[in-house]
C-alpha cells in the first residue's frame, strides 16, 4: 500500500466519522460547533496547527497535480488544508464569523453531513482501486 493510499485512507475515516453523527443530528456535535462560534479557542489553533503540518508533510513526499488519474485529489487536499491551517492561525476570529454565519442546527448540518460522507465514501474508493 503507497503512502497516499494510506493517506486516502486517513482522510476517509475523518470524513466518514465527521460526516456520520452530522447527518444524524448528534448533539456532541452540535456543542462543538457551538462553542467554536463563541469564541476561537487554544485548541483550534493546535488543531490548525497540526494540519499545517501534515498537509507539509503530504505536500513534501510527493505532489502529482499533474497526474492523468485521480491521484491529484489528495496533493490538493493537501494544499487546501495549508491555506486553510494558514488562515485559522493567521485570522482565528474569522472562524468564528464563518461558524455563526454557515452553521445552522438541522438542515445545514445535515447537508455538510452527507457531503462529508459521501467524500469519504470516495477517498475509501481512491485508497483501494487509484493507489
Amino acid at each position: 500500500m503507497s503512502f497516499f493510499a494510506i493517506i486516502a485512507l486517513v482522510f476517509a475515516a475523518w470524513m466518514i466519522l465527521i460526516g456520520v453523527p452530522l447527518l444524524l443530528n448528534s448533539k456532541d456535535i452540535h456543542a462543538m460547533l457551538d462553542s467554536l462560534g463563541k469564541k476561537p479557542s487554544g485548541a483550534l489553533l493546535s488543531l490548525s496547527f497540526v494540519t499545517v503540518a501534515v498537509s507539509v508533510i503530504i505536500l513534501g513526499t510527493e505532489h502529482r497535480l499533474m497526474a492523468d488519474n485521480w491521484m491529484w485529489v489528495v496533493p490538493l487536499l493537501g494544499w487546501i488544508g495549508l491555506v486553510k491551517g494558514a488562515f485559522i492561525i493567521l485570522f482565528p476570529n474569522s472562524v468564528r464569523f464563518m461558524v455563526t454565519k454557515v452553521y445552522n442546527p438541522g438542515t445545514t448540518s445535515m447537508l455538510f453531513g452527507l457531503i462529508a460522507s459521501l467524500l469519504g465514501v470516495f477517498f475509501l474508493w481512491l485508497a483501494f482501486n487509484v493507489y
